[in-house]
C-alpha cells in the first residue's frame, strides 16, 4: 500500500467514523468534563438580575414628565442617582451600567430596566426610582391642575358677568320699548345703540363659553406620570450557565474528537527519531 493509499484510508469518512466510535468514551468523558468545567466556573461568576418597571408620561406641559429625553436627564441625574443609593445604602450604583430606559414606540410609555448584582435589590432600585419620579410630577401635575383651575374660575366669573350685562341690557331694551315719552325716532336710536353693544357682549358669552368648555376638557383629561406594571423582577440575565455548558460541551466534544484522531494518526505513524 503506498502513502497516499494509506493517507486516504486515514482521512476517510468512514475511517473517521469507526475510529470515533470505538473511542467513544474518550469524547464522552472530555465533552463531560468540559461541560462541568463550564457549569462549576459559571458558579464562581457574579450574578447579574434584570427587573423592569413600565411607566406613562403625563401630559401637563412640563418637558420633564411629558418628553421621554428630559425624563431620562431626571431619572438619570446625578441627585436622583445618590438619593436611591442612600435610601438603599448601597455603594454601587452607576447610571450607565445599571440603569436602562428604552421608549415603547408610538406610545407615551416608557420602561425602565435595572441590572443588579441582587435580585432584590436590582427591585427596589426601580421601587424608589418610580416613586421619586411620580412624587416630581404630582408637584408638576398640582401647579398645573392649581393654574388651569384659577384661570377657569376667573373666566366663569367673566362669564357671569357677561350674562348678567346681556340681560340687563335686555330690561333696557324692554323698558325703552315701552316707554311712552320717547318717540318713534329716540326709541329706535337707543334701541340701535343697545342691541349693537348687545351683539358684542353675545360674542363675548360664545368666546367665553368656548374658553370654559375647552379648559373643563383640559382639565378632565389631565395625567400625570403614573406606574403602568411593575417594578417586578425579569429574570438573570448573567451568567447564563446554560449558554456556557454547552459551549462547554461543544469544545469538550470537539477537543475529544480532535485527540482520538490525532492519537490514532501517530499511533499508525509514529515519528521516527
Amino acid at each position: 500500500m503506498t502513502v497516499d493509499d494509506r493517507l486516504c484510508e486515514d482521512t476517510s469518512l468512514s475511517h473517521i467514523i469507526r475510529i470515533m466510535w470505538k473511542n467513544k468514551s474518550i469524547i464522552i468523558a472530555l465533552t463531560i468534563v468540559a461541560s462541568l468545567v463550564a457549569y462549576i466556573g459559571s458558579q464562581f461568576l457574579t450574578p447579574k438580575y434584570q427587573a423592569s418597571v413600565t411607566m406613562k408620561l403625563g401630559n401637563t406641559g412640563d418637558l420633564y414628565y411629558t418628553d421621554l429625553n428630559y425624563a431620562k436627564m431626571l431619572l438619570l441625574h446625578e441627585n436622583t442617582i445618590e438619593q436611591i443609593k442612600e435610601e438603599l445604602n448601597i455603594s454601587l450604583l452607576s447610571a450607565n451600567e445599571n440603569i436602562r430606559i428604552t421608549n415603547i414606540p408610538n406610545t407615551n410609555f416608557f420602561k425602565i430596566e435595572t441590572i443588579y448584582e441582587d435580585e432584590e435589590l436590582a427591585v427596589a432600585i426601580l421601587d424608589i426610582l418610580s416613586k421619586i419620579y411620580i412624587d416630581g410630577s404630582q408637584l408638576s401635575y398640582n401647579d398645573k391642575k392649581e393654574s388651569v383651575l384659577q384661570t377657569l374660575a376667573k373666566h366663569k366669573d367673566n362669564l357671569e358677568k357677561a350674562l348678567n350685562n346681556y340681560k340687563r341690557y335686555e330690561q333696557k331694551i324692554d323698558s325703552i320699548e315701552q316707554n311712552q315719552d320717547l318717540t318713534v325716532i329716540e326709541i329706535d336710536i337707543y334701541i340701535f345703540g343697545l342691541t349693537d353693544y348687545l351683539r358684542i357682549v353675545d360674542n363675548k358669552i360664545i368666546d367665553l363659553t368656548n374658553i370654559i368648555n375647552n379648559l373643563e376638557v383640559e382639565l378632565d383629561s389631565m395625567e400625570q406620570v403614573s406606574v403602568f406594571s411593575g417594578p417586578i423582577f425579569e429574570n438573570k440575565i448573567y451568567p447564563q450557565t446554560i449558554l456556557y455548558v454547552m459551549l462547554g460541551a461543544i469544545l469538550g466534544l470537539g477537543a475529544g474528537v480532535f485527540l482520538v484522531l490525532v492519537t490514532d494518526y501517530f499511533r499508525k505513524h509514529p515519528i521516527k527519531l
